[in-house]
């Protein structure tokens, strides 16, 4: 995804590259004008004359302006980098959409496309603008206050060492509670946006009806979750003002009450006034510098410790709640989505590797939501294969149980079909890209709850049939149904983006609790009429 995003950043490179260099220069000035204070302070203390003060004066002038000078150049160039990052990102953005394949428009209402160029947009535009000016101002600063202030105070110093866990931990702990929060909100634009969309399209229409009270109500009521959420998040984020005054507070009350007792104690021999001053400013710029790295948020893994072998020709079912990333797992294997860390082998090599018009059709994939296009039916089925006879075409609609409904059409294999397939149930516009990927005869395909609009019977034969047909073909079946993956030659129990269990049907129903409560509550009858269950 990183190096998918690098890509729109183009003719904006040199200014990327030049905002960290010059906040580099920026932070280093900023870390030295403390210490050439302390050193001016015990001059004055020692008694020097106007010219040291003046000398010292001139030196300060120039760290400040020319650390001046380098925030500005940052600034100047993360404005420029960023703003120009987000206009190429979002042309970007708007031609990938032109090109979309059916899968992916299916996936995307029009109200969410709409808030992914602008407000999504602009949120990367943020992200990118912290990370190549915040990500490495504050890292930069914390390092290099925490080593002066060592420098100049010491052992105490290690005041930090206590301070900077429990503010870092703080920190952590409100970045976690409000990241889900924040995440449950980006999805309420949608339905904004979606709202006035429909307003706009079918303004007559209101107002033919006299809807308009209705229309304010439900715009009300989106706009209003989006504030309840965001609301709720400010409020977590708001418990960093309080932990960051008490870690600053805790720390100038030990500085100054320890310090002022080893100045006094040890005649300025361990600690002088201008190094006891300093300490405090670098206190200040160290808990300010974790409290921006604290802003600098991470995203979380879809994902994790996933170890997974899958032998060619074997038949994987997999079975989980909504959002255990069932799907994200699958996508993984044609490259729609990449991994962060760690490899997907595919035939003993890393799928980055191969060509990706080579990898994908060597996969095939049957969505709950698969689209049909607008032609005939054979000419839809014939995505599979272009080639393909109007045997093969047939062969396959025999296996997938779609041949039943197409020789009831008045024009068969001729029928026409409407964009989007809108003519046809939602079971048989699946069994119709079932037969698609058959044609293909691909040597992984991939069902993700492609089977959900078909009675249990239909589905039982289409498994059979693709066993039969495709017998070497590595077959990975997405369900919800228990009856759907039961007699595959193993089931993975996904959980909260990790694999809970593997294991076969039986071996699941034994050790596993989240396939027996699955199976049970989808197999219970009623076993007689007084209403007594039993599974």
């Amino acid at each position: 995804m990183i190096r998918q995003l690098a890509r729109s950043i183009r003719e904006f490179k040199k200014a990327t590259i030049l905002t960290p260099v010059f906040v580099v220069g920026e932070v280093l000035l900023e870390a030295l004008i403390p210490y050439v204070i302390s050193l001016l302070v015990n001059d004055i203390n020692k008694g020097c004359s106007t010219s040291v003060i003046l000398g010292y004066a001139w030196k300060l002038v120039l760290l400040s302006v020319f650390s001046l000078i380098f925030g500005y150049l940052a600034g100047v160039f993360c404005s420029k980098a960023s703003t120009g990052f987000a206009r190429n990102l979002r042309g970007d953005v708007f031609k990938n959409i032109q090109k979309y394949s059916f899968s992916n428009i299916d996936k995307f209402s029009n109200a969410s496309l709409v808030t992914r160029l602008t407000t999504d947009i602009q949120n990367i535009q943020m992200a990118f603008m912290m990370i190549i000016r915040t990500a490495i101002r504050a890292p930069l600063n914390l390092i290099f206050s925490f080593t002066m202030a060592f420098i100049m105070g010491g052992k105490m110093a290690l005041i930090f060492v206590i301070v900077i866990p429990v503010l870092g931990g703080g920190l952590l702990i409100i970045a976690k509670k409000a990241l889900p929060v924040f995440r449950k909100g980006f999805p309420m634009y949608d339905a904004l946006n979606n709202s006035v969309e429909e307003n706009i399209k079918g303004i007559r229409v209101v107002k033919s009806y006299v809807r308009e009270d209705f229309e304010k109500d439900k715009f009300s009521v989106a706009s209003g979750n989006i504030r309840a959420i965001f609301t709720k998040a400010e409020r977590i984020l708001a418990f960093n003002g309080p932990l960051m005054q008490f870690c600053i507070y805790s720390v100038m009350l030990f500085v100054l009450s320890f310090g002022a007792k080893l100045i006094v104690s040890t005649n300025g021999a361990s600690l002088d006034i201008g190094e006891f001053s300093t300490l405090l400013t670098y206190s200040f710029q160290i808990l300010v510098s974790l409290m921006m790295v604290s802003m600098i948020k991470a995203e979380e893994n879809v994902l994790e410790h996933v170890d997974l072998h899958i032998r060619s020709g074997e038949t994987i079912g997999i079975i989980g709640g909504t959002g255990s990333a069932k799907s994200s797992l699958v996508q993984l294997i044609p490259r729609l989505y990449d991994v962060s860390e760690g490899s997907v082998m595919v035939g003993g090599h890393d799928v980055r590797e191969y060509d990706l018009t080579v990898l994908r059709d060597s996969v095939a994939m049957v969505l709950q939501k698969n689209v049909l296009f607008s032609g005939t039916i054979a000419e839809n089925i014939r995505w599979g294969n272009k080639d393909a006879s109007l045997d093969e075409v047939k062969e396959v609609c025999h296996l997938a149980c779609a041949d039943e409904f197409i020789e009831q059409m008045p024009d068969g294999y001729d029928t026409y079909i409407e964009q989007g397939g809108t003519n046809v149930s939602g079971g048989q516009k699946q069994r119709l890209c079932i037969a698609r990927a058959l044609l293909k005869r691909p040597k992984i395909l991939i069902l993700d709850d492609s089977t959900s609009a078909v009675d249990t019977k239909t589905d039982s034969v289409i498994r059979k049939a693709m066993k039969e047909y495709i017998p070497e073909t590595t077959k990975i079946i997405i369900a919800q149904r228990t009856a759907s993956v039961e007699d595959a030659d193993r089931i993975i129990v996904m959980d909260a983006g990790k694999i809970n269990a593997i294991g076969t049907s039986e071996e699941l129903l034994k050790t596993n609790a989240i396939y027996q409560e699955v199976y049970y509550s989808q197999n219970r009858q009623d076993s007689d009429q007084n209403g007594e269950v039993k599974a």
